[in-house]
């Protein structure tokens, strides 16, 4: 008489085989990689969005805002929490020119108050060029390293890198318009 199933033998192979593949299949995805290029992308948009601000700002006043202590030409931390001149100038406007500062992604209590920092410590930074503030670069640190075209720091023309003492990796920023 044949027995309907599979044999312990059977079941043990099928489990193996099928545990094999959704390991290869994890180590080809690579979840940690697809989700640091998740958190990139939104420090281009959040750098985006705080640019567009500070182009109607600009119209609306013939000026950026001022960065640093005492709103005089100094990098300056634009975390959601942080206080900051940029912070200032466009969310007490009425009406404000952005609801709120967007946070980096995985922000921690300390952000970069210079472009220089070393590409661990995540968040934007603002710097007010000149005391007539017609020139600004906004700037973020990406956790990959040429993934996304556009303007990298070292590109940027409106801040002198050579001030950073070394090369800065992993920087994505934008500036006003020449």
């Amino acid at each position: 008489m044949k027995k309907n199933g599979f044999t312990l033998i059977e079941l043990l192979l099928s489990v193996l085989v099928i545990g094999v593949l959704v390991g290869t299949i994890i180590v080809v995805i690579n979840p940690a990689k697809i989700k640091s290029k998740a958190r990139d992308a939104q420090r281009i948009q959040d750098l985006k969005a705080i640019q567009s601000a500070l182009e109607v700002y600009f119209a609306d006043n013939g000026r950026y805002p001022g960065s640093g202590a005492g709103c005089v030409n100094a990098w300056e931390s634009i975390a959601s929490t942080a206080v900051s001149c940029l912070r200032t100038a466009v969310l007490t406007a009425s009406p404000p020119y952005l609801r709120s500062i967007p946070n980096d992604p995985t922000q921690s209590a300390s952000a970069p108050t210079s472009p220089c920092s070393p590409s661990t410590s995540f968040g934007y930074t603002y710097y007010s060029q000149s005391t007539n503030r017609q020139q600004y670069v906004l700037t973020a640190h990406l956790e990959n390293t040429n993934v996304y075209p556009g303007t990298v720091c070292a590109s940027l023309t409106n801040w002198s890198w050579a001030s950073c003492g070394a090369p800065v990796t992993n920087c994505y920023g934008v500036q006003s318009p020449q």
